[in-house]
């Protein structure tokens, strides 16, 4: 499981084969939703187990909030692909394992909403980005490149996304949001924070929350002291990073705040709501969260049940901007996105889904004013890893 750190783990390896038990492999089990840089950390993993000698494996899975079969295999799609087309990694194992209650049926595998689809799709044909990104004199965001086949041929008029997330800056104000089902056995929900606890999680926190909104099939439901006018007051604060009632940054009423170090932890609930089995819901949290809190924790939306705690979240990031494009008939892309607040710093990532022939396939480079040198507390991807090619074209197959 990635919850271990990877010198731990490289040291695990070695003591078993100290004692003549040496691992013929090692598979890797990563927490998607949890871990901001489980790409670059599941690399580092594999660079260090196969030095060490055992085969390096990759279990495939869906990711936790999917509501349909066919989103569960979408979501493992993706996740396969962002490893090995980052990375340039393929590794010696591969293993498709399923730890939710989806997807329902394995047959027929021709279908993609059935799990064997999964293993048919990994044999389907790569492809791969080129990238380059800049931020620009009004601080929007230039990234342009090419969408190409591993041989070198364009794929042409072909529908990709471009995302630019800040990595520095104060932050905009914005409305997270998660939508959903209330799932069976549900009668009560509740709403919260967590700051370095409950995750894999250790980076600074900064972040202003100004209000919480719930709804269940198009009708508000009350969240008691859910705008902060009283403070803290229905609400549950623990933790070694206090939790501060202050007036919103925007003026818009109450908040709190919280600003904490790595090291400290916290956590914050709501009262319980009622809500109701089976309803579609909308949570909405409008915060202001500086980017340096990536990788610091979530907004929560939990629902108790006899069968355990269901819980949704949403990592703490800098706004994220977004656009759909389309490759040229040379396979080629040329986009803007506008600026984030203040940012002059972002990770600049794009996406082709992939189709019935092709994987999906992602890019990916950090963008910043030309000369410009990254600011101190800024978030970066972690350092470079043996085998590891970010926004580079993808040649290991």
């Amino acid at each position: 499981s990635d919850h271990a750190d990877v010198d731990l783990v490289a040291e695990f390896i070695e003591g078993m084969a100290a004692r003549g038990y040496p691992l013929s492999f090692l598979h890797w089990d990563v927490d998607w939703d949890g871990h901001v840089h489980w790409v670059e950390e599941a690399a580092a993993m594999a660079a260090r187990t196969r030095a060490l000698g055992p085969r390096f494996g990759m279990i495939y899975y869906g990711r936790t909030g999917a509501a349909t079969d066919a989103a569960w295999l979408t979501t493992a799609r993706q996740n396969m692909a962002m490893f090995e087309t980052l990375t340039g990694i393929r590794p010696d194992d591969v293993i498709f394992q399923s730890w939710h209650a989806l997807p329902n049926y394995v047959l027929p595998e021709l279908n993609v909403a059935k799990f064997a689809n999964l293993v048919t799709r990994y044999a389907d044909k790569r492809t791969h980005f080129t990238l380059t990104a800049a931020v620009q004199g009004d601080g929007s965001v230039q990234a342009s490149g090419a969408l190409l086949r591993d041989t070198g041929l364009a794929l042409r008029r072909t529908a990709i996304t471009v995302v630019a997330r800040p990595l520095n800056g104060e932050g905009i104000v914005y409305e997270y949001r998660l939508t959903g089902v209330v799932p069976a056995g549900a009668t009560v929900g509740a709403v919260g924070i967590r700051i370095n606890t409950e995750c894999s999680c250790a980076a600074t926190a900064d972040l202003e929350l100004m209000e919480v909104r719930f709804s269940q099939g198009g009708v508000p439901v009350v969240i008691t002291n859910g705008s902060f006018e009283d403070g803290l007051d229905s609400w549950g604060a623990w933790g070694t990073a206090p939790f501060a009632a202050s007036d919103a940054s925007d003026g818009s009423g109450g908040a709190i705040a919280v600003h904490s170090t790595s090291s400290d932890f916290a956590g914050l609930n709501s009262t319980v709501f009622a809500v109701t089995a089976g309803a579609a819901y909308e949570v909405v949290f409008r915060a202001k969260v500086a980017p340096a809190s990536e990788g610091s924790g979530y907004f929560a939306l939990m629902f108790p049940t006899a069968d355990g705690d269901h819980r949704r979240v949403i990592q703490l990031s800098g706004v994220e901007r977004a656009t759909a494009a389309t490759t040229s008939t040379r396979g080629t892309y040329s986009v803007r996105l506008a600026a984030t607040g203040d940012a002059t710093l972002y990770r600049v990532t794009v996406g082709y889904a992939g189709d019935g022939t092709y994987w999906p396939a992602y890019g990916r480079v950090i963008a910043s004013v030309p000369g410009a040198p990254v600011q101190s507390g800024a978030v970066t991807d972690q350092p470079p890893v043996p085998g590891i090619r970010i926004g580079t074209p993808n040649r290991a197959w």
